[in-house]
């Protein structure tokens, strides 16, 4: 999907075609789907289903944002996220779900991020449970370009963080991560969120 233009505000009658809104608007309806009726996360199910669930939707959770500046992905058609972990297999379960798969405009790579500091090389990055988790000096560094975190377990470090709500994958929302690094989150996702944090 096409990225709204720097500092274009949600209810601002967008400048893309009623076909590229129709996709915004499927963008929506999957990922609620992914939330409420897609595969469930038991707790007897492997890290890998529930990752994979996590991998689905971070590749939506993009359209929804609004950038402080032109994206690159906006020019060259590759997001890659960066899964800040040691643990090869959960980078494998993200290679598997993210990689080459292609949504809207954006074909998508996947790059592992041993440190913090190759985390910030890029504009989204899932950090696992068992990575370094950014602070507000990450944050502010990256002001200027944003970045999208993800994170899981509930540690609320990033903007969105996957919690496991019975049984299913859902999301918390840190608006306050968000306005560190510069992003605008759609208001919709508010409404998705489990937990929205605002201050």
């Amino acid at each position: 999907m096409t990225p709204p233009t720097p500092n274009q505000p949600f209810d601002s009658p967008p400048p893309r075609t009623k076909a590229a809104a129709s996709r915004r608007c499927a963008g929506l309806l999957t990922l609620v789907v992914i939330i409420g009726l897609g595969s469930p996360a038991r707790a007897a199910d492997s890290r890998e289903r529930i990752h994979t669930v996590i991998a689905a939707m971070i590749v939506k959770l993009p359209s929804f944002a609004k950038w402080p500046a032109q994206p690159p992905q906006a020019e060259s058609g590759t997001a890659t996220l960066a899964v800040a972990t040691r643990d090869k297999d959960v980078l494998a379960t993200f290679r598997k779900g993210v990689e080459g798969r292609t949504i809207g405009n954006l074909t998508w790579r996947v790059e592992q991020a041993s440190t913090l500091a190759e985390a910030a090389r890029h504009q989204f990055v899932f950090f696992a449970s068992d990575a370094p988790k950014p602070d507000a000096d990450w944050y502010e560094a990256r002001r200027e370009k944003g970045v999208l975190t993800f994170g899981e377990g509930g540690e609320n470090s990033c903007i969105f963080d996957f919690v496991i709500v019975d049984g299913r994958v859902r999301f918390d929302l840190n608006m306050v991560q968000a306005q560190a690094a510069g992003m605008g989150i759609d208001p919709r996702l508010l409404k998705l969120a489990q937990n929205v944090r605002q201050k």
